[in-house]
């Protein structure tokens, strides 16, 4: 069985060498990264693991951000996916928002503005999986009472 990791897990989809080691450096106190520099082994990942948000970079070798929504509203739609764009813009950050990202950043990378994009990615995913509990325990209770 595997270990629990005291830290959040979270996948970086990013084919940038640079990119992928800065966000290493801010992030390597916070959370468990795991990098990923292709959508093929993006999806091997997130088969074999559960990740509580991706950072996923504007474009990458064989696809972009678009894609990555795309696979994941089929195959993990409560995983939040934070977009990294070069140069963002409203435009940029509301076509991501529309498209079913959960936020847009934009370089330059700071501490404080990555770390608080994942908290609320963190939180909101939590919501949402405790929302889900007490829906099907309702769906339960209201069962068990059909049966009384």
């Amino acid at each position: 069985m595997q270990q629990a990791s005291k830290y959040r897990q979270i996948l970086l989809l990013s084919s940038d060498a640079r990119e992928s080691s800065v966000l290493t450096n801010i992030l390597q106190r916070h959370v468990a990264l795991t990098n990923a520099s292709s959508v093929v082994e993006m999806m091997a990942l997130l088969t074999g693991n559960v990740y509580d948000a991706l950072l996923c970079d504007w474009r990458f070798d064989g696809g972009t951000w678009r894609d990555v929504i795309i696979l994941l509203k089929e195959h993990d739609p409560s995983l939040p996916v934070i977009v990294l764009s070069p140069a963002g813009g409203e435009y940029e950050w509301l076509e991501a928002l529309d498209s079913g990202a959960f936020d847009l950043l934009a370089a330059p990378w700071h501490k404080p503005t990555v770390i608080g994009a994942l908290e609320h990615a963190f939180a909101s995913r939590d919501a949402r999986i405790l929302r889900g509990s007490h829906q099907r325990l309702g769906e339960d209770m209201s069962k068990v009472m059909s049966l009384l």
